[in-house]
């Protein structure tokens, strides 16, 4: 009961208003079946599923939604307010990094009018929550931007400008619309009916993405091509000559595909960027938000191709430089992410499971993944993920064994890297599948923590292969499936 006061008393602050009204407001339910693969065993996919959520029209046959909520669909369909009829929906255009999908329907007779995108939502404001609810009506809620930050997109390593919202409308799904002033404000990424607050992804990433996806040649959101951390420690500080007071991030690598002479190096302390101050925790004064961290500064106001203006102190010298902005995509990376559930490359040799690594594997585990795999991989995501050695490089493991004679002694070993196959040593998946076309088998496997190697029996590899493909029900051996592409960092 007294929850139930306060959280009235809180509402009515800022006159919440529920209401089902008969109106032509530019949301639709999205409706995705999905399936996908199963990240322990690549060469089958999960027990299929549904997704309910909604979306906001931008012209007459466009639909903007989640990425989340359409991913690895196997159809798409959208709903109409105030009817049953399903309408069959293509995916154009989807950007984890964003956490957005462009949709497309032939049925352009149907849709409501769109509205017109706000150019931004002030911290503090009143904002309207539209969805569609069980009767198929059109349910709005009143709600209030508690503030605006650069926050990791829910269940994604990958950041964007989000807003806090408190509304009392029970959100029933990602992507309800959000208005303000009855313009487009944002859309819904995902809602507490516990705390009452939801996150809204904002109508300036939105704004660019529709703009970008729509014309085709898809550029994607910038990258500077760097990691960083904040620099409060003042022997630290001192150690890269900075004063106590100068501000500034530490860089503590640079990413792959930026040129070497427009591109920031490790140790260097990150002091203005394009004349905004950085302070030691990454954070800046935004002119529309104020404090943000920076990546706003390249993901928010700057394109891939553009190029920056970066204030640094490097080897204790004070210089300006300027740094190239690219798009990056993941397939660089040494341990890509790989969020969207794409197949990935594998293969099966005496039932041992060979695949290269990457962060949904960890994530799998759950919520304490990084507690419950094994800590190498663990320190080599968290630490350098981004930043291969050489282009190219991946992680390849030995993720598991099935069961059989041939191998017996070897049914324990679980994500292990590999370091050589048949006395070659490998850099990704790629070298494996050349090694095993070559010599025509896996005879041995040599793992980086390990010093006995893995052998086969040659002479009874065909016939293991054999029965462990039927008796495991895989459908091949082997797959080279085409690697995901996505982008990624700051």
């Amino acid at each position: 009961m007294r929850y139930s006061l306060l959280a009235a008393l809180t509402l009515l602050s800022f006159g919440l208003a529920l209401t089902t009204q008969a109106d032509d407001a530019p949301v639709v339910r999205v409706v995705a079946t999905h399936q996908a693969f199963d990240p322990f065993q690549p060469w089958q996919k999960r027990t299929p599923g549904t997704r309910r959520g909604f979306g906001v029209v931008i012209d007459a046959s466009h639909i903007v939604t989640t990425s989340s909520l359409v991913q690895n669909h196997t159809l798409i369909a959208i709903q109409l307010a105030r009817s049953g009829e399903f309408i069959p929906a293509s995916l154009v255009k989807t950007d984890p990094q964003v956490g957005l999908a462009l949709l497309h329907i032939s049925d352009t007779t149907q849709l409501p009018p769109p509205p017109v995108f706000a150019d931004k939502v002030p911290v503090k404001c009143t904002v309207e929550i539209a969805q569609i609810d069980e009767t198929s009506s059109i349910q709005r809620g009143d709600g209030r931007v508690l503030k605006v930050l650069v926050d990791a997109l829910p269940g994604s390593p990958y950041s964007a400008l989000q807003g806090d919202v408190l509304t009392d409308l029970n959100v029933d799904g990602e992507g309800a619309v959000v208005f303000h002033d009855t313009k487009l404000a944002g859309l819904m990424l995902s809602y507490s009916r516990t705390s009452r607050t939801g996150k809204m992804l904002s109508t300036s990433i939105i704004s660019r993405f529709v703009q970008d996806a729509l014309e085709g040649d898809y550029k994607g959101f910038a990258s500077a091509g760097f990691s960083w951390k904040p620099l409060v420690d003042p022997t630290k500080r001192a150690f890269l000559g900075v004063g106590p007071t100068a501000g500034g991030i530490q860089v503590l690598n640079s990413l792959p595909g930026v040129a070497e002479n427009q591109k920031l190096q490790p140790n260097d302390v990150v002091l203005t960027w394009d004349g905004y101050p950085i302070d030691n925790l990454g954070y800046y004064t935004d002119p529309s938000y104020g404090r943000l961290l920076f990546p706003q500064l390249i993901k928010g106001y700057r394109i891939p191709g553009d190029a920056s203006q970066v204030t640094i102190v490097r080897d204790g010298v004070r210089q300006e430089i300027q740094v190239q902005l690219t798009h990056r995509d993941e397939n660089s990376d040494l341990i890509p992410e790989n969020v969207e559930g794409d197949p990935v490359p594998y293969l099966v040799e005496g039932g041992l499971v060979i695949r290269e690594l990457t962060g949904r594997l960890l994530k799998a585990h759950g919520g304490q993944w990084q507690t419950r795999v094994d800590p190498r991989l663990a320190h080599l995501y968290l630490t350098s993920r981004y930043a291969p050695d050489e282009p190219g490089d991946r992680i390849v493991l030995l993720s598991s064994v099935l069961p059989d004679p041939i191998n017996i002694g070897y049914q324990h070993f679980r994500d292990q890297i590999i370091k050589e196959v048949n006395g070659q040593p490998i850099r990704n998946i790629g070298d494996v599948f050349r090694i095993v076309e070559e010599d025509g088998s896996i005879a041995k496997l040599s793992l980086r923590a390990i010093d006995v190697p893995i052998v086969l029996d040659q002479a009874s590899l065909a016939n293991a292969n054999e029965r462990i493909a039927s008796q495991y029900r895989l459908p091949a051996l082997r797959s080279k499936a085409p690697k995901p592409c996505s982008v990624a960092n700051n």
